[in-house]
């Protein structure tokens, strides 16, 4: 695992993060789970057309994957003072390590948004998102934007993993999946490290 040095202040980010089976069973697990992601859209929202503007993308929730989140978690753990020291975030008592699985492919985006500021979100101290994709990518676009911190974009690469505040306001750019095969798309584990 490596650590890569930026001048980014308020985000830390590591390559290398599982090793190179563990990262390609990931993978070949999850295209062929196509038919138990789930679509992200209609919850709360006035219209599904406008949802679909704002958030289009499928999900995949712990139960259908959690054989291979023992590994990521262990990642976390062991690097979270690290990551709380460069972040400048009071190391706190791990309550829970939330996890879900999010695929976008051709045309699919999620507009702005923050990942906490409601009552059933207010245990998440910090936000992890972990790239994995096809050895060869056959996607483009799909990077995570923070614009009101500079409009900086981060690049979705292969077996990394980003930490950054849930109280940042951050989007994810639409992607370009010419095949739009499920297998060539853009794939995270994302979640929350929620207090105690």
């Amino acid at each position: 695992m490596i650590y890569v040095g930026n001048d980014i202040k308020w985000l830390v980010q590591y390559g290398d993060v599982l090793k190179e089976e563990e990262n390609i069973n990931l993978f070949n697990y999850i295209v062929t789970k196509e038919k138990l992601f789930k679509d992200t859209g209609g919850i709360n929202y006035s219209s599904l057309e406008f949802y679909h503007k704002w958030r289009k993308s499928k999900i995949l929730y712990f139960s259908d994957f959690k054989e291979f989140t023992p590994n990521l978690e262990q990642f976390i753990r062991q690097h979270f003072i690290e990551v709380c020291e460069r972040l400048k975030i009071e190391p706190f008592k791990i309550h829970d390590i939330d996890f879900q699985l999010t695929s976008h492919n051709d045309g699919e985006q999620f507009m702005i948004h923050k990942d906490k500021g409601t009552k059933e979100t207010e245990g998440r101290m910090l936000t992890f998102v972990y790239y994995f994709h096809s050895l060869s990518k056959k996607f483009s676009g799909g990077e995570l934007l923070f614009p009101e911190n500079g409009n900086i974009s981060i690049e979705p690469v292969n077996n990394t993993i980003i930490f950054f505040n849930p109280t940042l306001s951050h989007k994810v750019l639409p992607v370009s999946c010419p095949s739009k095969e499920f297998k060539d798309g853009r794939f995270t584990v994302n979640g929350w490290i929620q207090k105690l």
